[in-house]
């Protein structure tokens, strides 16, 4: 929450937010050693959550570039604890398209895919984890995902032929 009103107060573009991002997590990363990297381990673990979900919830444009580079940046000195926050992430896709079907099947005419901001996020991960993996904590469940979406979702608009497009894309490269 004081992270979102610091970001509304002070970043007029999402460059400026990027920046202060950079900054935020150039200071905190244990690993880069930032002048709180002994007792802000607990922050950098929720600001990475809080930029998966702000990722998640995102429509795209420049500030979902923005957010994937700082993703990109702290991934790497994160360890498992990047691999636990995504595995929960899929966890809670998987949990938005199982009730969508569900929905769907008993008269719902909402859409069954994922949104553009977990499409985003499909797109970051095989930046962020070894996708040549024959096994991977968080690469294999978003490539079941990913087929989960491809044979059960029915495509009854636009925007749905889209994201089928996009879920087949990414599973190509993942593999």
């Amino acid at each position: 929450e004081q992270l979102e009103e610091m970001l509304e107060q002070h970043c007029r573009s999402p460059i400026d937010v990027r920046e202060m991002l950079l900054r935020i997590v150039k200071y905190h990363t244990p690993k880069a050693g930032g002048a709180q990297a002994g007792g802000s381990r607990e922050k950098v673990h929720n600001l990475y959550d809080l930029l998966l979900r702000r990722l998640l919830a995102g429509q795209g444009g420049p500030e979902t570039d923005g957010l994937a580079e700082v993703l990109m940046a702290m991934t790497p000195d994160m360890g498992p604890v990047a691999a636990n926050l995504w595995g929960r992430l899929l966890v809670s896709l998987h949990g938005r398209v199982e009730k969508a079907l569900r929905d769907y099947a008993l008269g719902g005419s909402e859409s069954c895919w994922p949104s553009a901001g977990a499409l985003a996020l499909l797109r970051l991960l095989p930046l962020l984890f070894p996708a040549s993996d024959q096994r991977h904590p968080v690469v294999t469940p978003a490539l079941l995902l990913l087929g989960q979406c491809l044979s059960e979702c029915p495509v009854t608009s636009g925007e749905d032929l889209t994201a089928g497009l996009t879920c087949a894309t990414l599973m190509l490269l993942y593999t």
